[in-house]
């Protein structure tokens, strides 16, 4: 190596010799990475089920990209405001004096070809580097371990991210399976026939579901049921009563049966205890004096919807919001399949 050539020298030749390939894929590799980032970021609502968009994530996929858009408007400058012009034609000069020295050396074949050299970056250096004895990095491995280094450090962001999801999960599914076992422990205790799927066998993003039928002295299900949606907190977020309703008995005796059930339902509700978002949540249950008038007024095949655009604020409950609604099917188009229920919604209120 020529002794002349200062360290800035050889740097700034081998970094042109490498910048020339890096920028003609620069925009490639920027596609790459964002769909890394893509990739990571939907892996992390399916899988890991973060409720949010994970920002260390997404700062480091825009600092790579910058990093990119930096290197491509360099190489875009430096060709045509011809940057470092000083030193370049310092150790220029200094390629072709040894060049002169020598002029029986046997010059090298060059170790790129033209449409890799589509900037001249390449060339340009190759020439210098060549009679000074600078050695140059491999023009094809370099662009392609920067774009390695770059997926690395973005999927290396995530996995700290990704163990602590695990640790949350886990912490949030015993957490709903605390209340989804108090709820099915008194739905059995109140006669009722309980479902519930283990929150402990599998995540859920949003809500479990613990569910209880109404039964007969038979064993049989009457088809009046309660509902309780469970957050990963714990809590209760949502309830619903499903009263069965049959067309042959009178409206009054179908409404005492269905608030029959009703008080059942709640009653085991009630008896587990659990927390809710809202406390209306677990103590809301009554039907709205204006909906038992329109259904003991009405038939079993007329259809009914009240909520608090028609009652106001008698439907907020503690924090929670009631609607209630008779569901049936015309008398001329009743037939075996079709049902006719009272559904009591209590959710939290806007």
């Amino acid at each position: 190596m020529n002794a002349d050539v200062t360290g800035w020298e050889r740097l700034l030749v081998r970094w042109y010799y490498v910048m020339g390939p890096l920028a003609r894929r620069g925009l490639t590799y920027i596609l790459i990475v964002m769909g890394e980032f893509l990739f990571l970021s939907m892996l992390d609502d399916l899988v890991f089920h973060d409720p949010g968009l994970y920002l260390v994530g997404l700062f480091t996929m825009l600092a790579i990209v910058i990093a990119f858009t930096i290197a491509i408007s360099y190489v875009i400058l430096a060709t045509n405001y011809n940057l470092n012009k000083k030193t370049w034609g310092s150790v220029a000069a200094k390629a072709q004096a040894a060049r002169l020295e020598d002029p029986s050396r046997e010059k090298a074949p060059a170790p790129f070809t033209a449409r890799e050299d589509r900037s001249g970056f390449l060339r340009a250096s190759w020439k210098i580097a060549e009679p000074l004895g600078i050695s140059l990095p491999d023009h094809r491995r370099f662009p392609r371990r920067v774009l390695a280094a770059a997926l690395v450090l973005l999927a290396a962001m995530y996995v700290p991210h990704f163990v602590g999801r695990v640790q949350i999960m886990r912490q949030e599914m015993e957490a709903a399976a605390q209340t989804t076992r108090a709820l099915v422990a008194s739905f059995a205790d109140a006669g009722l026939d309980p479902f519930c799927i283990d929150p402990t066998k599998g995540h859920d993003k949003v809500s479990y579901y613990v569910t209880g039928d109404v039964v007969d002295e038979a064993g049989e299900e009457t088809g009046s049921s309660i509902r309780v949606d469970v957050n990963n907190d714990g809590q209760v977020i949502e309830t619903g009563y499903h009263l069965a309703v049959d067309p042959s008995l009178s409206q009054v005796e179908s409404l005492a049966q269905a608030e029959r059930d009703l008080e059942l339902l709640h009653g085991a509700l009630a008896a587990a205890d659990v927390p809710a978002l809202v406390p209306g949540l677990v103590t809301a249950h009554e039907l709205f004096p204006e909906f038992r008038e329109a259904f003991l007024a009405g038939s079993p095949y007329e259809s009914i919807s009240l909520d608090h655009y028609d009652v106001g604020e008698a439907a907020l409950v503690d924090g929670a919001e009631v609607a209630c609604y008779f569901f049936t099917d015309p008398l001329d188009e009743w037939d075996e399949h079709s049902e006719a229920y009272l559904w009591i919604r209590v959710e939290p209120a806007d």
